[in-house]
């Protein structure tokens, strides 16, 4: 065989696995979020305990309450420098245990837009700081949030740059602290019409 002939065999082997690989690592898969219902953590539960699902880290944390001590899931965006997420697909519970915490989840993060549909927060009990500093300028889904549980939303939009808030739909009958909820945000339009 002569070493043309080679080099080209290789270049053409080479460019196969190439292509393979970027159509078998470099497509987007949808995710049903169905799936997630009760995501599985392998070994034992203990506070301080990492889950890592896509773009998100959930940490299994302890929060001193008045009447008793709650543990629970806080969940955050794992890469704050990230412009572009793949999916925003979210546990609505790991191991039957709930998502407690949503405090600086997208704090000071570069993500251009924020999708937040998909996100369970039926247990979520503090939000403080969940999009401070955000450099985001579009939040999706914010009006589908549940809020009914939330006690905590101090510094929620504080400094961040949304165009628009939707905030129509936010029950905030238990939540004890909104203080500087809204403090140095730049947004020209917030809807809090309930």
């Amino acid at each position: 065989m002569n070493k043309n002939a080679l080099t080209t065999g290789i270049a053409v082997i080479i460019f196969f696995f190439i292509m393979i690989a970027s159509v078998m690592y470099g497509k987007k898969i949808p995710i049903d979020t169905n799936n997630y219902e009760n995501c599985k953590y392998e070994g034992e539960i203990t506070e301080g305990s990492i889950y890592v699902l896509g773009d998100y880290t959930y940490t299994y944390i302890k929060i001193p309450d008045d009447k008793e001590e709650i543990y629970g899931w806080q969940i955050k965006l794992t890469d704050k420098n990230a412009t572009k997420i793949e999916n925003n697909n979210f546990c609505k519970m790991i191991d039957s245990r709930p998502i407690i915490s949503t405090e600086e989840m997208y704090k000071d993060s570069n993500l251009e837009t924020i999708d937040v549909s998909n996100l369970y927060t039926n247990d979520v009990k503090y939000m403080n700081s969940m999009f401070a500093n955000s450099k985001a300028t579009k939040i999706i889904g914010l009006e589908k949030l549940n809020t009914s549980n939330t006690l905590d939303m101090f510094s929620m939009f504080s400094d961040s740059n949304f165009e628009e808030l939707n905030l129509s739909n936010f029950d905030t009958s238990k939540v004890v602290s909104m203080q500087e909820m809204f403090l140095g945000c730049q947004t020209k339009k917030i809807d809090v019409s309930k």
